[in-house]
């Protein structure tokens, strides 16, 4: 596997609120910190449980190593790192 990680991933969190304190969002078991003014939490990845981790930590690395959203890199990067990019996230033809 040879992904480059634009944000290094540093560590990974797992608990009921995110490593900064924050309260996860309504439907959001996990998110990565790649962007936003606490840069010291950049690089992790925050998770509620341990349920579903593997898929959760691939589909969040994915988003360390293309430093962006659910974009072609993204889905990219989940492919490489040996994921399967969901329905919900796979690019949709224009209409």
């Amino acid at each position: 596997m040879n992904v480059r990680f634009k944000t290094p991933l540093r560590g990974i969190h797992i608990g009921p609120k995110c490593i900064d304190g924050s309260e996860y969002g309504i439907n959001v078991d996990a998110h990565a910190h790649i962007t936003g003014t606490g840069r010291e939490f950049l690089g992790f990845v925050c998770a509620k449980t341990l349920t579903n981790l593997r898929e959760l930590l691939v589909h969040e690395i994915g988003h360390l190593a293309a430093d962006t959203g659910h974009d072609d890199q993204w889905r990219k990067s989940v492919r490489r790192l040996g994921g399967r990019v969901p329905a919900a996230y796979k690019r949709h033809p224009r209409l």
